[in-house]
């Protein structure tokens, strides 16, 4: 599956972005990052900040190129969307959905479901794609920054 076929599927729809746009998701990003590490806050809400940064971060690849998902499969879509924005690991992929799963149980079902490691594993891993960005950004989209 591609670009195309994730349109014509009805998974993405077409949008123009525009500098402004990208700047205000890339702030929100940074802002979550600053946020998470805020001492005093639960294990579980220091992930789902880290989460939120992580998904804008690959939110703003497809807004950069066009493309808004629909409500519905919005995490997962956007996440999935890395492989073809930025060619990220598979791995790295497969943790994001993780985290996704781990993410929609600790926020719907229980609580204590995440420990301190996953937290810092998410974190790093957003802080990652945050700088993922801003480089492929730099090298397809400057116009945007």
């Amino acid at each position: 599956m591609n670009w195309l076929d994730w349109v014509s599927a009805n998974q993405l729809k077409a949008e123009p972005s525009a500098p402004r746009e990208i700047a205000d998701l890339l702030a929100v990003v940074e802002r979550n990052l600053v946020d998470s590490s805020v001492i005093g806050l639960s294990q579980e809400w220091c992930f789902n900040i880290s989460y939120s940064a992580a998904l804008l971060a690959a939110l703003t690849l497809l807004r950069a190129e066009g493309y808004r998902p629909p409500h519905q499969a919005h995490h997962y879509l956007v996440i999935q969307s890395l492989r073809y924005t930025i060619n990220y690991p598979p791995a790295l992929i497969a943790q994001f959905e993780r985290f996704r799963r781990k993410r929609n149980q600790t926020t719907y079902d229980c609580v204590g479901t995440v420990s301190q490691k996953d937290v810092e594993a998410m974190s790093s891993q957003a802080r990652d794609l945050l700088q993922r960005v801003r480089d492929w950004l730099m090298r397809h989209h400057p116009e945007l920054l």
